[in-house]
């Protein structure tokens, strides 16, 4: 490995004098990994393409209310739909003389089909409950001036219980299209010494649970974002991978593409380049065909970093560049990139 402005550090001959040079070797150590945030859109579970509008109806359950302005929330943040609200549910079911719960009728749901064309209508139930119970031991505690006495701890326990389930319906044929299961408990804990201890939020568990359920379910209808770190390596006996992970945190693929390649060009033409530290090069090219959707480059480009050295991530990526071109495919399928 190229030593060119590496510190030397000389130590006498003992054992653990040679451990700590190890160490501190080790420590300095020209190889490092830079973490690149980047974002992966990930296909929704359920091929909505053929719907442009979802309408709003009504989650029964005393968390019901709550659950439906989440969804609200998330359908108006993405905007892959229209999003028909209570208001114009209002007006398109007072025309029908029909109310919501008239909706669980298949044929109802096709008479407001008629009104609402390519849409889907969200529906379903939502119930929570609360427990909470107070538990105490013996034990020591310390005083603020440090001397031990007996006392009792006590401990404060809340659970909330979010059950239900949303689900999808066409509303032209009346079929479920998808369904989400609400099933979750959330459960927090407060203490104290000799006292009560503090009291439990019941409304952020419901917050924390209803979330979690939403999230769910938005992600069944329509795509979502996840933002990931890319780990993109350097070595000094290439200087330019370096080079081209500053490109690429700018944003500058291309750029980085060219200056790798030519790394990786000139790095095979000198056999003082280790297979490892190669590897390297053709990970960071592969990493970058990975992220701009370019699969089958992002595939070669691995299985030539695994052939010089055969290290489990790089047969890891491998297999999620499998699992992201077919997400990919679905995203086609879903209309959401060509």
């Amino acid at each position: 490995m190229n030593t060119s402005g590496t510190r030397v550090f000389i130590f006498p001959f003992s054992n653990m004098n040679l451990l700590t040079a190890f160490v501190i070797l080790l420590l300095t150590s020209a190889c490092a990994t830079v973490k690149v945030p980047m974002q992966v859109t990930h296909p929704a579970e359920v091929n909505m393409s053929a719907y442009k509008r979802i309408a709003i109806g009504e989650v029964n359950g005393n968390a019901g209310a709550q659950v439906l302005a989440e969804i609200k929330d998330a359908l108006y943040r993405e905007k892959y739909f229209e999003v028909a609200d209570r208001t114009k549910m209002d007006a398109v079911l007072a025309e029908l003389k029909l109310n919501y719960s008239d909706l669980a009728a298949t044929d109802n749901q096709i008479k407001l089909g008629k009104l609402l064309p390519a849409s889907a209508l969200v529906g379903g139930t939502a119930s929570s409950s609360y427990q909470e119970s107070v538990s105490s031991s013996t034990g020591t505690c310390r005083d603020s001036e440090g001397k031990e006495h007996k006392c009792t701890h006590y401990t404060r326990t809340g659970t909330v219980s979010l059950r239900g389930g949303l689900d999808v319906i066409d509303i032209q044929s009346g079929r479920i299209i998808g369904t989400k299961p609400l099933n979750c408990a959330e459960t927090d804990y407060t203490y104290q010494d000799d006292g009560t201890p503090p009291a439990i939020s019941e409304a952020s568990l419901l917050n924390q649970c209803v979330a979690r359920g939403v999230t769910a379910f938005a992600r069944m209808v329509q795509p979502w974002h996840e933002e990931v770190e890319a780990r993109f390596k350097k070595d000094s006996d290439i200087p330019d991978l370096e080079k081209g992970i500053n490109q690429i945190k700018i944003g500058e693929n291309e750029a980085a593409i060219r200056i790798i390649r030519d790394a990786i060009s000139a790095s095979e033409m000198n056999p003082k380049i280790k297979p490892k530290v190669l590897s390297l090069a053709y990970w960071n090219l592969g990493l970058i065909y990975e992220y701009t959707w370019e699969f089958d480059k992002a595939e070669t480009n691995f299985k030539k970093a695994f052939a010089l050295y055969a290290d489990d991530d790089y047969a890891d990526e491998i297999k999620r560049v499998k699992g992201l071109r077919a997400e990919r495919e679905r995203l086609k399928e879903q209309g959401v990139v060509k």
